[in-house]
Parts: structure tokens; sequence; C-alpha cells
């Protein structure tokens, strides 16, 4: 996941990898990976969850969100 963030432009993408649990940490969100599960909050606190194997999805959500939060109000 870390790797396909940075591919599509995003900047200062963080992780680490465990046996139990790995995270990716951007400026915007902080991605669990567990049991095939992925999840973070959203820029509205809510959490959003989606299965292990979908991370081009995630990267495009997680991308919209940073768009998001960098758009001025």
């Amino acid at each position: 996941m870390a790797r396909a963030l940075r591919e599509r432009g995003q900047i200062r993408v963080y992780g680490v990898a465990d046996a139990r649990v790995s995270v990716v940490s951007t400026p915007q969100a902080t991605v669990w990976c567990g049991g095939g599960m992925l999840w973070w909050r959203d820029a509205l606190g809510r959490r959003v969850q989606i299965l292990a194997a979908e991370i081009e999805t995630a990267v495009g959500l997680l991308l919209e969100q940073a768009q998001a939060q960098a758009a001025p109000a």
C-alpha cells in the first residue's frame, strides 16, 4: 500500500509490517492492516474499513481524502 500511495503522488508515507498488524501512515490518515482488513478514520473521524485484498480501492479513497483535506475551505 505504501508503494502504491507513493507511485500515485502521495508524499510522506511511512510504513511498518509485523506478523500481527501492519501500519501505513500519511499526514491525513493512519491505516491499520490485520486479519485481512484495512481500517482508518476519515477526515470526519468515521471508521473506514475495507478488505485488505482491495488495496487499489483503499489507495483511491485515501488519495481522495488527502485531496479533500488539502483543498482550501
